[in-house]
């Protein structure tokens, strides 16, 4: 199950994650390589199962499916619906990082050298890996999913304001700088409405804002 090219790649991921296989039981049921020195992984422990890869010389991890013990020996699973690890750590958290908070998380981790990094995650996963396990548990999975599901669509949506508001933020104070503050007191409202709108009413925010932006530039070239 272990391709001989991808056996120095897996060596390199247990260097931080080898406690996976020595207190959880994981192993590998399949693997596969491909360009710029891809391999991936996936692994299983009862009805845990796990992804994880390297390439480009960069270690990627990981992804989470709940797959029956009974299927254990289908290593190819495409009805699966897969989860980020951090997804669900968050979920069992019961909260997430800001966008303003992931920035900055993500700033300082390019920072970081690839070990570093890795030991950081595998630290951070460690702590939250007997509740995955709880969880990755095909009746209590069942049970909690529908909740599971919920958590991280409110999650996406909050996330993908917070962005757009922060976006149009910044993008306002470009427009400043370029002394064009006719539409100001209109753009902050879109800014607001933001805030306030989902579905369809933020959609339709988003419109008026790229109008005003539009309009903005046009007065701004002439």
């Amino acid at each position: 199950m272990m391709l001989p090219e991808c056996q120095q790649s897996f060596d390199r991921l247990m260097r931080y994650f080898a406690w996976l296989v020595e207190e959880y039981g994981f192993s590998v049921i399949h693997s596969e390589s491909g360009p710029m020195g891809y391999c991936g992984f996936t692994l299983q422990s009862g009805d845990c199962r796990l992804s994880m890869s390297v390439e480009r010389g960069y270690a990627q991890f990981g992804q989470l499916a709940l797959v029956p013990a009974a299927k254990q020996l289908d290593a190819l699973t495409p009805e699966s619906r897969w989860y980020y690890v951090g997804e669900i750590i968050d979920y069992l958290r019961g909260s997430y990082l800001s966008w303003p908070e992931i920035e900055e998380r993500n700033r300082l981790f390019k920072g970081l050298s690839e070990e570093e990094s890795m030991a950081d995650l595998s630290a951070e996963c460690r702590i939250s890996w007997p509740r995955i396990m709880m969880l990755f548990q095909e009746d209590e999975f069942k049970r909690r999913q529908e909740e599971l599901e919920e958590f991280l669509h409110r999650k996406d949506e909050d996330l993908h304001t917070q962005s757009m508001i922060i976006s149009r933020r910044r993008e306002m104070e470009w427009l400043k700088r370029g002394q064009n503050l006719q539409y100001q007191q209109e753009l902050e409202e879109c800014i607001r409405d933001m805030g306030e709108k989902t579905g369809e009413e933020f959609d339709k925010t988003q419109v008026k804002w790229l109008e005003l932006v539009q309009k903005a530039n046009k007065d701004r070239e002439n």
